[in-house]
């Protein structure tokens, strides 16, 4: 406290602050984009269920988009997957699968139909 500032008589409370502020800014805005591309790899590394962040549109393309992919056609299809079952040879290791007669059968997205 500087006395010079001083102009009436009393008690004067000089308060140091300690304690930082407890609350502390931070970047609230973070998106998260979850779903199917058709393509998730970048310089021959995979990043197939591999969070990666990402900063602008072009990154986004670069890791996750065919590098000279076609324009889209006017107008554009919504998201519509068609699913189908297909036979598979022996038991999958995941979970997904159904046993009809003695076969095991997964259900797989139509590719043509996911992006």
């Amino acid at each position: 406290m500087n006395l010079s500032n001083i102009k009436s008589p009393g008690v004067y409370i000089n308060e140091i602050n300690a304690f930082p502020n407890s609350v502390v800014g931070i970047p609230t805005a973070v998106p998260a984009f979850i779903g199917y591309t058709p393509l998730a790899s970048y310089e021959g590394k995979s990043y197939t269920n591999v969070a990666q962040k990402i900063t602008s549109f072009a990154d986004f393309q670069a890791f996750y988009c065919f590098p000279d992919s076609p324009v889209p056609a006017a107008p554009a299809k919504q998201y519509s997957p068609q699913y189908y079952l297909m036979q598979q040879k022996s038991q999958p290791t995941y979970k997904n699968y159904m046993v009809i007669n003695g076969d095991y059968y997964s259900i797989v997205p139509d590719p043509n139909t996911i992006y």
